[in-house]
């Protein structure tokens, strides 16, 4: 072969291998933008449809359906306020890791006692803030069991605290 027609060759053959390179380069960025702009689509669905779904409706709903809750719970006798008060005070001194539950109540004469439980991670300070406020709540509670589990060496250290409380109320007149 000629050696300028080699060359031609040559640079013909790299013209081509370029041209089939920038050809899927450019294939690769058109699919990748048509990808992009598909996931982009989707996304502002998914948003208005989140929008659409009527949050504010389902948020009513559940408010309605917490209301019935603690009106079947008692929620008149206040037991229901005292839980807010108490999930409030755990909240405010910042407490980590809490828990608060009621019991079953149980009838003793013309009282209904209303077990709590109640477990919250946090220092000896905060434990003893959260006992002394619990003496100027409006409603008698009583600390049938007080468990603290020291998680380090010295009294600034956390401590894993559960307790067993005690609430009262009236018995219905209608139940006498």
């Amino acid at each position: 072969m000629n050696f300028n027609y080699r060359h031609l060759v040559i640079a013909a053959a790299a013209v081509v291998v370029l041209g089939g390179g920038l050809w899927l380069h450019l294939s690769a960025l058109d699919t990748r933008n048509q990808r992009i702009t598909a996931l982009d689509k989707e996304r502002v669905t998914l948003e208005s449809q989140l929008v659409d779904t009527g949050l504010e409706d389902e948020v009513a709903e559940l408010r309605d359906k917490l209301a019935h809750r603690e009106a079947v719970l008692g929620i008149e006798e206040g037991v229901g306020s005292l839980m807010r008060t108490l999930s409030a005070d755990l909240h405010d001194l910042e407490l980590s890791n809490r828990s608060l539950t009621s019991g079953n109540t149980r009838q003793e004469g013309v009282l209904k006692q209303i077990p709590l439980s109640l477990s919250f991670k946090g220092s000896y300070a905060d434990t003893f803030e959260l006992m002394s406020r619990l003496q100027d709540y409006d409603r008698l509670v009583r600390v049938e069991q007080l468990t603290i589990n020291r998680e380090g060496r010295s009294l600034s250290d956390e401590v894993m605290v559960s307790a067993k409380l005690l609430t009262f109320a009236r018995r219905d007149k209608e139940q006498r």
